[in-house]
């Protein structure tokens, strides 16, 4: 990781990193790790994860940040390179993964999800999906 910001400082804005759009978790955490590695990346906003990904496979792309749920079967498959995860530790099932913290400390990108419905989903649905 350390090698990687040093080639990113000797090589501002002409490092590409792919997201999964404008104001996704993907880019906020582009952003994130710009300012506090005081690096500058050239921002390429793609329409979802599986586009970004089918770039950085190509080649079309240097980098991206993405969800680890999605991309963890191409870092698998051996398609893609995993360098670093975004959380405060290391994750129990990617133990010789490093965080970007170990080189950024206080760094830190989860993504919170929730299971949501329309609203006039019945009520009785919505009381049997909720613990009592």
């Amino acid at each position: 990781m350390s090698e990687l910001i040093e080639h990113l400082k000797r090589n501002p804005d002409k490092i590409t990193a792919a997201t999964q759009g404008n104001g996704t978790t993907s880019h906020l955490t582009s952003e994130l790790f710009q300012l506090m590695a005081n690096v500058k990346l050239r921002h390429i906003p793609y329409r979802g994860s599986a586009p970004a990904l089918q770039g950085l496979i190509a080649g079309d792309v240097d980098l991206m940040f993405d969800n680890l749920g999605v991309s963890l079967p191409l870092v698998a498959s051996g398609k893609i390179k995993l360098l670093a995860v975004a959380s405060a530790q290391r994750l129990p099932a990617l133990p010789d993964v490093p965080t970007i913290a170990e080189m950024l400390p206080g760094f830190e990108a989860v993504a919170w999800y929730a299971i949501v419905a329309p609203p006039k989903t019945p009520q009785d649905i919505v009381d049997k999906s909720m613990p009592m």
